[in-house]
Order: C-alpha cells, then structure tokens, then sequence
C-alpha cells in the first residue's frame, strides 16, 4: 500500500486484481481510513508500463470496531465491499446498468408484515381452542 500498510485480502478475478488494506488500528484511535485498490492486472504484467502510470481504481472505508477488516472482491461489473455491517456494491465501469448501492444486510432481515407470520405463541393459542372444542 502507498501509505505503507499491509495488504490482508487479495482477489483476482481473471482480469482484475483487488486488494485490501490490513486495519492495524482500534477505532476511534484516530481518523485513519482503509483503503481498497483495484488494479488491472495485465497492466500489472506489462513491464513497459511504470508503476505510476498503472490503471487503479481507490475507495476508502472507515473500519469498524476492534481492528475490524475491510474485504472486497470484484467481478465484470461490480466492486464488493463488506465494512462495519455494511455490503457496499461499486458499479463503477462504464458500462454499469444497476447504479452503485449500499445494503444493511440486518434492514433485510427486518419485515413489516411480521403480523402474518404465526409464533409459536399464536399456534399454542389455537391448539389450546381445538382442544377445548373436542
């Protein structure tokens, strides 16, 4: 890393290689940010072509609690970056049809219309009445 941090997470998807920094830090310990790198790799394979000059798409995340680690992957499309409870989905090529978005994964686990579900207390209230009926 440019910054002099470890790399803790590489993944490379054929055509592109995508690493992540190593968080060394307790948050709130100070405002560092992790950052995320996504290089082309025949770029990266070409001697002619001088590190600075090399294709290299960047993000930056705040890392979560406890020395918590940013992980990202990359397909075609998308760049994939889990930090603190968050999924964030980088459409950034240009040929992108969904725009970028972030998920919670927690907020789709949560429903609305938990009302038409039946809990286990619902169902022993039934079987209570069936039972007094027979």
């Amino acid at each position: 890393a440019e910054d002099g941090k470890p790399y803790h997470n590489v993944h490379f998807n054929g055509r592109f290689l995508t690493v992540s920094e190593f968080n060394i830090t307790w948050r709130g310990e100070n405002d560092e940010k992790v950052s995320i790198a996504v290089y082309d790799a025949l770029e990266l394979l070409d001697e002619k072509i001088d590190m600075k000059n090399l294709w290299k798409k960047s993000f930056e995340y705040s890392p979560g609690a406890y020395f918590e680690q940013i992980n990202a992957v990359s397909n075609k499309k998308d760049l994939i970056v889990t930090h603190a409870t968050t999924i964030s989905i980088l459409s950034f090529w240009e040929d992108r049809i969904i725009p970028s978005r972030e998920v919670v994964p927690a907020e789709m686990l949560e429903d609305d219309d938990d009302e038409d579900w039946e809990t286990e207390e619902s169902l022993s209230e039934v079987d209570e009445e069936q039972l007094m009926d027979n």
